[in-house]
């Protein structure tokens, strides 16, 4: 196991999980907000799953198509699809273990329903970041007052 600390990411990008070209399972965490057991908890489910033989979720683009600004579109859509539906799938193991894994997840929100504003959208993709953020809310959020505030916010927009 490698555990790298990065310092070049935003503050919302607490960590990621990898197995390296060398096949040594890693995990980076963001060294100014992803240093908690809770984001290195989170980051060994990933691993578990892929461990698991959990399917991942790729894209494959027609002859033609393969353009670099395609491949990050499709990688940006494939994130932000795929890692709700894994933590729909161990959220429930980290609670089991005392480790609650949407606090910083309930901190965006609850900004988003503060501001009534979404951070960081653009024209090109809006429409579906604010459909995954959603998605995002439902599987990650249980807190039911915080799930109503974000239902009234959708609605009203």
């Amino acid at each position: 196991m490698v555990v790298l600390r990065n310092s070049n990411w935003e503050a919302d990008h607490y960590g990621e999980s990898y197995v390296d070209s060398n096949g040594h399972p890693t995990i980076e965490l963001n060294s100014a907000t992803g240093l908690t057991d809770a984001n290195a908890a989170h980051e060994l489910m990933h691993l578990l799953l892929k461990w698991e033989g959990f399917l991942g979720l790729e894209f494959d683009l027609p002859a033609g198509d393969n353009t670099p600004g395609n491949q990050e579109w499709l990688r940006w859509l494939s994130f932000h699809l795929r890692d709700p539906i894994l933590h729909y799938v161990f959220y429930p193991r980290m609670r089991r273990m005392g480790i609650e894994p949407g606090k910083e997840a309930e901190k965006e929100f609850r900004d988003v329903v503060a501001t009534g504003e979404m951070p960081r959208l653009n024209n090109a993709s809006r429409f579906e970041a604010l459909a995954l953020n959603y998605l995002r809310a439902k599987v990650e959020i249980t807190s039911p007052t915080l799930q109503k505030d974000i239902d009234a916010l959708y609605e009203a927009k």
